[in-house]
């Protein structure tokens, strides 16, 4: 058996830090797409990290706001073009609920743009898996707990704009 030489190699990745919306202290990232854009949230709110360049090393970070009433909202899933989808929760509501969620689509003013519109999606008790270019947005919705009560749903815009599931 003949021993392979030993060799040093440098590592072909870095470590970039992300930062911190104003005012956050935590951070949790979900999705990265190919050009770089990394979404999650930050404190609160939902963000995305814009590379600057495309897939660069340095960036900047966009705070793409909460849905109105609610305490977190988190980006969870970022499309090739930057149609981003994630959920957002209430931990007390009015009707003496503890919990309830709901879908968000934040739909970028140009392809992989860093300003945007988010609208709530009307599937009540529900969390986002997955969005793509066509603003299709999967998830699962109904109890999450114990495991296996959910169910899937697919959100989408028909011919006419309208919303359906």
């Amino acid at each position: 058996m003949e021993l392979l030489e030993s060799r040093c190699v440098l590592a072909s990745y870095s470590v970039v830090d992300l930062g911190f919306l104003n005012g956050g202290f935590d951070n949790e990232w979900n999705d990265i797409n190919n050009a770089g854009q990394i979404v999650g949230r930050s404190g609160a709110s939902a963000a995305l990290w814009n590379p600057a360049p495309a897939g660069g090393g340095t960036g900047s970070m966009v705070d793409l706001g909460r849905l109105n009433g609610d305490d977190v909202t988190i980006a969870e899933s970022i499309s090739a073009d930057g149609k981003i989808a994630g959920t957002s929760v209430r931990w007390a509501t009015a009707a003496g609920q503890t919990f309830s969620s709901r879908p968000f689509l934040w739909t970028p003013d140009a392809p992989n743009g860093a300003t945007g519109s988010i609208e709530a999606l009307d599937v009540p008790d529900s969390r986002v898996k997955g969005v793509n270019s066509s603003g299709k947005v999967v998830g699962e919705m109904g109890e999450f707990e114990p495991v296996g009560l959910g169910h899937a749903f697919v959100w989408e815009l028909d011919e006419f704009g309208n919303p359906s599931l």
